[in-house]
């Protein structure tokens, strides 16, 4: 992206692509996302429709966002990346069969989107059938070997379960694929928090602290902040 930003600093659809980049990071995306709009009369029709999601989305308008999607598509109907994206903004819409609909046809292609299948995890575990959400978790490591958002997902997986030793095990696969990635500590400091080990809390959310620099926005810091003064409270 910034590769493509410094050829062309018009491209409205890598500004915006950087914009979700900056989000996942827990970055400042607005300058990004304001880029985007600026530039989008320059791009495809297609391309509109993607940004115009991507704002919607960010400013928490997910009607609008999954309407702006659900045209991606229509204009590209094999466009994995926006169906999978869509079926995400179902799931969070709870209208799970819409999710399932859209992104299962994307798990059982010759050559699988394999990040569609974290997002069918997830919407699995959101209508509390964890059986399946760890298979297409399983699934979605096993086509990402090393990778350490998808350990950080099955830890997810089993704090929701209630597997505290599994879900701990996969967060150390998390921190050996990334030692850097500090949401994952963050999420590792909660868990310890719950179960009553405040000490190594504490150690994980400064460690979070330490490794989020310079890479994670305010945002980050805020939500950390936020899980330090609770503990505190909670001694």
């Amino acid at each position: 992206m910034e590769l493509a930003l410094k050829q062309d600093s018009t491209l409205a659809i890598a500004h915006v692509y950087q914009g979700v980049s900056n989000f996942f990071l827990g970055k400042n995306s607005a300058n990004s996302l304001a880029n985007a709009h600026k530039y989008a009369r320059n791009a495809s029709e297609g391309e509109q429709w993607m940004i115009e999601g991507w704002i919607q989305f960010f400013s928490g308008n997910r009607d609008s966002a999954a309407y702006a999607f659900e045209q991606v598509i229509r204009l590209h109907p094999d466009e994995d990346y926006a169906s999978h994206i869509l079926g995400d903004v179902y799931r969070m819409q709870h209208r799970y069969k819409d999710a399932f609909a859209i992104m299962k046809p994307l798990a059982i292609k010759a050559k699988p989107y394999t990040y569609a299948l974290n997002h069918i995890a997830y919407t699995y575990k959101d209508v509390g059938q964890m059986d399946s959400a760890f298979v297409y978790m399983q699934r979605f490591i096993d086509a990402n070997p090393g990778n350490a958002n998808a350990y950080h997902s099955m830890a997810e997986m089993h704090v929701a379960a209630g597997n505290v030793p599994l879900a701990m095990l996969n967060f150390q696969k998390a921190f050996l694929a990334d030692p850097n990635f500090a949401a994952a500590l963050l999420d590792l400091g909660n868990l310890l928090a719950q179960n009553g080990e405040t000490v190594l809390a504490q150690k994980a959310y400064d460690k979070a602290k330490e490794k989020g620099l310079p890479l994670y926005g305010d945002g980050f810091f805020e939500d950390v902040e936020k899980s330090i003064t609770k503990l505190k409270a909670s001694k």
